[in-house]
């Protein structure tokens, strides 16, 4: 394992590296960073593989952006990052928030991936449903509250509301994170699914209440051709709860 710094577009990027062969490049979700995926890095790299994890941009030891970004602007970050560290082609794996991001890299440059591994990618806004109809409902009061009660009372009020939407993400940001992380929720990557035109597998927790299993059903039916792949006693976390499991059936894909 080597820890490494690479200086880029006024970002000091931390990313850490393991392993010989066939190229992986790992994405990370939101409040996470590299030294959550070591484990996973560990039981890929011994497969001929060369694992790198960077922290991305606000994670980890990476400095934030200056300016508020969208997934678009991650994702462009990727391209960069990779072409300095010399990857020109090569499986790309991403989790939560680092599975938007993958999506619309592969979206972008298809001809860069040799693989995508989506594991319970943060992706989709508008599901249909009672659930969403409550959610958006309750954003809507949310969004009433800012403008029509004092700063303090509306601020308390959408701090609750994003508790009780589950964004708990969103509590744990600071600074300009804050925007990014409402910025990105906005972004629903639906409509870009169909585009996707890299072999892909999806991976997902049956016991996952973070990104609703329906999401990957959705998914699994619009990405074409794609590896709809569910286990039963996994939840969001896969690189924590089952690493070993979780970088088998990466391999086994990649392979």
């Amino acid at each position: 394992m080597q820890e490494k710094d690479i200086l880029m577009n006024g970002f000091k990027v931390h990313y850490r590296i393991m392993g010989q062969g066939q190229p992986l490049l790992i994405l990370h979700g939101w409040g996470s960073s590299s030294d959550h995926w070591v484990k996973v890095q560990e039981h890929i790299a011994r497969e001929e593989m060369e694992v790198v994890v960077p922290d991305l941009p606000g994670f980890g030891k990476t400095n934030c952006p200056s300016v508020i970004w969208g997934v678009k602007d991650y994702a462009e970050f990727v391209a960069q990052f990779a072409a300095s560290i010399g990857l020109k082609k090569f499986s790309l794996a991403g989790h939560s928030f680092g599975g938007q991001v993958a999506i619309q890299f592969a979206v972008f440059y298809p001809e860069k991936i040799e693989k995508l591994i989506l594991i319970a990618p943060a992706a989709i806004r508008r599901r249909p449903g009672v659930k969403n109809s409550v959610l958006r409902f309750a954003a809507k009061i949310i969004g009433i509250a800012l403008y029509v009660l004092p700063p303090n009372v509306g601020a308390n009020i959408k701090s609750i509301g994003y508790r009780l939407l589950r964004r708990p993400d969103y509590l744990k940001s600071y600074g300009i994170m804050k925007d990014i992380f409402k910025q990105v929720i906005s972004e629903d990557l639906s409509s870009v699914l169909k585009d996707i035109r890299v072999p892909t597998l999806l991976i997902w927790g049956r016991r996952d209440t973070l990104t609703a299993l329906e999401d990957g059903v959705f998914m699994s039916k619009q990405i074409p051709n794609a590896i709809f792949k569910i286990d039963d006693s996994c939840g969001h976390n896969f690189h924590v709860q089952i690493p070993e499991v979780l970088a088998k059936m990466t391999v086994q894909f990649i392979k």
